[in-house]
């Protein structure tokens, strides 16, 4: 059970097929069938102790309009919670996820909605939502992460394993896209 979540279903049968149901809805980027479900009564920041929130799976899939709408039906206290706690299913929270999968669209939404871009995954390696994208060579969201971090310092291992990623790989065009003016700049001041 995550700490702060109301679990609001008492019958865990009905818990498991009314989250399952929005869970899928979620997925899929189904916004008429999410609100239905919402109207119905099923709250979107349930989520079950092993498994991911609906928040997770549509900004997994880059479904802004539907991200969007679980962060508006969300209090203050659910949507901090939603944004930045660390999921049991996959150690990572939704910013994470969305980094990795290079959904640049959500990435902006939950930065301007909350999400803590120093978050760190749970784990040995203890990365941030940069290093998510930088393993994928996601570098316009490498880049949107840089932004909203501003001139606070960037996790200098989370520089190198992103970098590292990309040459192991052989992607130069992605190495040149992150080595920037900004960024090189920024890397430059590091030493």
């Amino acid at each position: 059970v995550l700490p702060g979540i109301t679990y609001t279903l008492l019958d865990p049968q009905k818990v498991n097929k009314t989250h399952k149901l929005l869970l899928d809805a979620s997925a899929a980027g189904d916004l008429s069938r999410v609100k239905d479900l919402v109207d119905s009564g099923i709250r979107v920041h349930e989520s079950r102790p092993t498994g991911k929130t609906p928040l997770m799976v549509a900004s997994e899939g880059g479904h802004k309009d539907v991200t969007s709408f679980l962060m508006r039906q969300m209090n203050l206290k659910e949507k901090a919670e939603a944004l930045n706690t660390i999921l049991p299913c996959c150690f990572t929270t939704p910013l994470m996820t969305a980094a990795s999968h290079g959904r640049s669209n959500i990435v902006q939404l939950l930065l301007e909605q909350g999400a803590d871009p120093y978050t760190l995954e749970e784990g040995d390696k203890r990365r941030m939502a940069f290093a998510f994208a930088g393993m994928k060579g996601h570098t316009h969201v490498m880049h949107l992460l840089l932004k909203k971090m501003g001139e606070r310092d960037l996790i200098f291992s989370d520089t190198i394993y992103s970098l590292e990623y990309l040459v192991r790989e052989g992607r130069l065009n992605e190495i040149a896209l992150f080595m920037d003016e900004e960024v090189g700049k920024r890397l430059l001041k590091k030493e």
